[in-house]
């Protein structure tokens, strides 16, 4: 998450510094060249932000588009959350949360964290311990480092 909260600054800041920089030219081959060159780096950079965050590059095989899916897509060889995900039918978000709740994360740090609230959270959490049959985050925390 904080790898997206950076890069969305950091595109700030570019986007800024390039309008800021397009306004103090005078010549109009400049302010051309500046400005497609500017156009050009932001979308590839909203493409790469969305991609990101989920919102495209993520779709069922109906087409919704929707992010709830099982990660059984994704290659689940180098991942151990992925092979969880795969044999236990965890979602994406359930995979987040878990690997959040590994870290030792309260639910209203994982929640600030994923942007949701904090009954979500406690939903997803118990999710999860009922797909991998576990009644708490120690024995959560132990059944993934048993899998590693």
């Amino acid at each position: 998450m904080k790898n997206k909260t950076a890069l969305m600054l950091g595109y700030l800041c570019f986007s800024t510094i390039c309008l800021v920089s397009v306004s103090m030219m005078r010549a109009e081959l400049a302010f051309k060249t500046v400005f497609i060159f500017w156009f050009i780096i932001s979308v590839l950079l909203l493409f790469y932000v969305l991609k990101l965050m989920g919102v495209i590059g993520k779709g069922n095989a109906d087409g919704s588009g929707a992010s709830e899916t099982t990660a059984e897509g994704e290659d689940a060889q180098g991942d151990p959350y992925l092979r969880l995900a795969k044999q236990y039918g965890l979602t994406q978000r359930e995979v987040e949360i878990l690997e959040l709740v590994c870290l030792g994360k309260s639910n209203t740090e994982i929640a600030e964290a994923l942007f949701l609230s904090e009954s979500t959270v406690k939903t997803h959490v118990s999710h999860i311990f009922r797909k991998l049959g576990v009644k708490n985050r120690t024995e959560a925390m132990c059944f993934v480092m048993k899998r590693m």
